[in-house]
């Protein structure tokens, strides 16, 4: 089993942009009608990334059993997920990264920054904005969502969660559209028992999932999977925003560690009280909350 100290030695990546910067593109990309794909990789995008070169066919169904439960993920799957999400990559204009800590810690984290650099020398692209892989939670931390949602006449949501009318409410959006997936082994939904995620409702959304009007607006909660979806909705004219487990707290779930010793910081309630906020006063709440958690974001003024 690799090591962190047994892979090429590369330089670290590092977030290159905070999460006001994150704000303004979203919002500038809506008001242009512009597409776009913010995705958030962590250590299973690492394992997938590194399959074949530093991980094996083990590690990838010990780290991706949240999403398969218990199929068994074969070889030709994980090359099928590989040139997915390097698709996904390739297409994304902005992408959260572990951050430095993680990546010293954790071989799949670190694998992202061995994977990632080379990846875009050989197709000649120019590389993505790096952000924190946190970014998700950075938009809850201001209720920035404030500043891209409110009162929009269309909102697509792909997730396990039932939050057609919840999403609506809270941010008084004229349309919400639900694309309901299988959920994780950690918080399973009714349609777990009817198909699988992979490749069935995949497949399924591949030739279902459409965009209503440019620069509409999507918040995915899928795991690995979402960064495909992220890629499909940008390719079809829409902004897609890779908020991952944020979608569980919106629907009062606290399925990760600092969601259950936080939870009221991850809920939807704060925007039905604070409907919108000036700047000042989301930076004021984001820095205060990032104190609060002792967590090394930068603060941003």
């Amino acid at each position: 089993m690799l090591s962190v100290q047994d892979m090429p030695g590369m330089p670290l990546l590092e977030p290159a942009i905070n999460i006001k910067s994150v704000v303004e593109d979203i919002v500038r990309c809506q008001a242009m009608q512009n597409p776009l794909s913010v995705i958030r990789l962590g250590d299973g995008e690492g394992a997938i990334l590194g399959y074949g070169r530093y991980f094996s066919l083990d590690d990838i169904n010990r780290i991706l059993r949240i999403w398969f439960h218990d199929q068994v993920v074969t070889e030709a799957v994980v090359l099928e997920l590989q040139s997915d999400l390097r698709c996904a990559i390739r297409s994304a204009d902005i992408i959260g990264i572990p951050n430095v800590r993680r990546q010293r810690r954790e071989r799949f984290c670190y694998a992202i920054s061995v994977c990632l650099p080379s990846m875009f020398e050989e197709s000649g692209l120019e590389g993505p904005k790096y952000a924190d892989a946190a970014i998700h939670q950075f938009l809850q931390f201001g209720l920035f969502f404030n500043f891209f949602m409110r009162d929009k006449d269309y909102c697509g949501v792909i997730s396990a969660r039932n939050l057609e009318l919840p999403v609506k409410e809270a941010f008084n959006i004229e349309r919400v559209e639900l694309f309901e997936v299988p959920g994780c082994s950690i918080a399973p939904n009714g349609m777990n028992a009817k198909l699988s995620h992979y490749p069935e409702r995949f497949n399924e959304l591949r030739r279902s999932l459409k965009v209503p009007f440019n620069g509409a607006p999507f918040l995915i909660g899928a795991g690995l999977f979402g960064k495909t979806y992220c890629h499909w909705i940008k390719e079809r004219g829409g902004i897609a925003l890779d908020v991952g487990s944020l979608l569980d707290g919106w629907a009062g779930l606290s399925t990760r560690p600092r969601q259950r010793k936080h939870p009221h910081i991850y809920r939807l309630s704060p925007y039905k009280k604070f409907t919108m906020s000036s700047w000042s006063d989301a930076v004021s709440r984001y820095n205060d909350i990032c104190r609060e958690l002792s967590i090394p974001a930068p603060i941003i003024s």
